[in-house]
This record gives structure tokens, sequence and C-alpha cells, in this order.
């Protein structure tokens, strides 16, 4: 496997360059920092290693992997995919500087993943290719985020457009689709309840919390609140029944300002597409779907499907 802790990283470390544990952990110190703690200790410490021209794995031809199989692996990830949805560039600032950050969903034959670039010069790339596009990304590292894990690429990545087809995973329907696995079908509306809003961090959408007054986000500290809608509908597929849970831009686009009774009449009965990631919750003791995409029904696809 291409996982090492990082202790192993040190001992490797220590063992060929004949530096102390001290002296290198200071340099992985400084890294995060120079990084602005976008990357975990031991993706600092590999970075460290690679700039001391530390072998941390044997060399060799790069082997590719499955969607399915990196799973489990964290660094030196290599794997061809196709773009299946784009999602707009996302501007936050931390520690006073603004920063972005590129969200695509991607998938081969074995499933589909969430693809998350933080290098400057590798979004301003990934813009340009249009959804459908087939890539290879190179050195890319896998990271849990909520539960669920998720590839990304920093400034040791590269993203190469390849000129050729990739089969995808067939789309499963509401009864087959299993907990974890990114879901994209069309189904009908059939009950929505009203919004409900919560207070999110204006810079990363995260829920904050009151403390003696004031109103603060785990990553930004003190901030000043913005009220973020949370919708959720029921879908059927003609296979099951599902909720959907849309959170943010997601929401605010289907509620649009428009009065519920009236949003409610003119959803319900509906062909819609949805696309995002099934999960179970443990209250309601069934999956359900949460949403990146609702969006109107594209007719021939829909008579495909069906």
């Amino acid at each position: 496997m291409l996982q090492q802790k990082y202790d192993t990283i040190l001992e490797k470390i220590i063992k060929e360059t004949g530096l102390t544990k001290p002296e290198i952990e200071s340099r992985i110190r400084a890294k995060l920092r120079e990084l602005q703690d976008l990357i975990s200790q031991e993706g600092a410490a590999h970075i460290v290693a690679n700039e001391l021209k530390v072998k941390l794995f044997e060399q060799g031809k790069p082997q590719e992997y499955t969607i399915k199989e990196i799973q489990q692996r964290t660094y030196g990830v290599k794997l061809t995919a196709k773009i299946l949805n784009k999602f707009d560039v996302r501007v936050f600032t931390k520690n006073g500087q603004e920063h972005r950050v590129f969200s695509l969903i991607i998938g081969d034959s074995t499933g589909r993943v969430r693809l998350t670039i933080w290098d400057e010069l590798v979004i301003d790339q990934c813009i340009l290719f249009p959804e459908g596009t087939v890539i290879t990304i190179e050195n890319g590292y896998t990271r849990e985020n909520n539960g669920f894990f998720e590839l990304h690429v920093g400034s040791k990545a590269k993203i190469t457009k390849e000129d050729k087809e990739l089969d995808l995973a067939p789309k499963k329907r509401l009864k087959d689709v299993a907990e974890n696995e990114f879901l994209d079908t069309y189904a009908t509306v059939v009950d929505m309840f009203e919004p409900r809003y919560y207070d999110a961090c204006p810079e990363c959408n995260r829920k904050v919390n009151m403390e003696n007054g004031d109103y603060f986000c785990q990553n930004h500290k003190k901030v000043l609140p913005q009220k973020t809608p949370i919708i959720n509908l029921v879908i059927d597929d003609g296979t099951d029944v599902m909720r959907v849970v849309c959170f943010r831009d997601v929401a605010e686009k289907i509620i649009n300002d428009k009065p519920f009774q009236e949003l409610k009449q003119n959803l319900n009965g509906s062909d819609m597409k949805f696309k995002g990631r099934v999960v179970f919750n443990s209250m309601s003791g069934r999956k359900e779907l949460r949403a990146n995409i609702v969006e109107e029904a594209n007719p021939e696809e829909l008579l495909q499907q069906v």
C-alpha cells in the first residue's frame, strides 16, 4: 500500500539524512505554515522528504489505479477518469489571504468520486475542460471529509487531458444504490418540506456556534453569520422512495425566493435530475441523498432511463 504513517516517514528521513528529529519536525511545521494548513501532517512530511531527496517508495513505473482501489491509499495516486460535473470555483480567506478551491465529480468503470483541486495553476487548467473530458491525474492524495473519501490534488499534481473514451459504471436506481455511492438519476418529486435555515460562516459555509453573544466558526474564528437554507424533498423513481437533502446554493436555487406553497405546488409531480452522494441517516434508519445538483429533467435522457 502507498499509505505511510508519520513516524515511519520521520524514521526514513532521519536514517537517510542524519538530521535530528527536532530538525525535521521544524521543517514540517514550517511547510504546514507555508501551505496554510491545507495539507495533513503526513502530507507535509512527504513534501519535506521529497525536498531532501529521500525516497519513501521504491521507484518504478507508476501503477494506475481505479476509483474503487484508491479508497485505502493516501499519496501518489494515479488514475484516469471522466469529468461528470463541475462546480463553481470557491474563494475563501485564510490567515488574511484569499485562496481558491475547485471541485469536480469524476467517474470510471468502478465508481465516482469528488476531485478537489487546491493549486491555482491546476485550477486554471481544469476550468477549461468541459464535462465529459477524460483526464489522467498523477500524484493525487485521498482525504476523508465528513466521513467520505475524496481525491485531492495540490501543487505536486499533474492533470492531463486524454483523447479517448472511457466506460463508466452503470447508473443505479434508488433501490440499488448503496451507502457512500454517488447517485445520478431521474426521479419524480412526490413531496417537499418547508425550508429551514441555520447560521453559517460566510467564508466556508460551516455551521457556527454562539458563545457569549458572538458567533464563532471552527476555521475562521469570530464571524458575522449568514442565514443558509436547507430543503428536503422526497423522490420516487419507480423502484424506491428516498429523501433528498439540499444545502446552501442547491437549496437557494430550488427556493428561488418563491413562497413555499407556490414552490410545493410547482415542484410536486415534476420529473427532475438528481446528483449527489447517498448516506445513511441513523435517525430515520434509511438511506438519503445529499444533493450536489438538482435540475429540470432532459426529456430525451429521461426517456432512455424509463
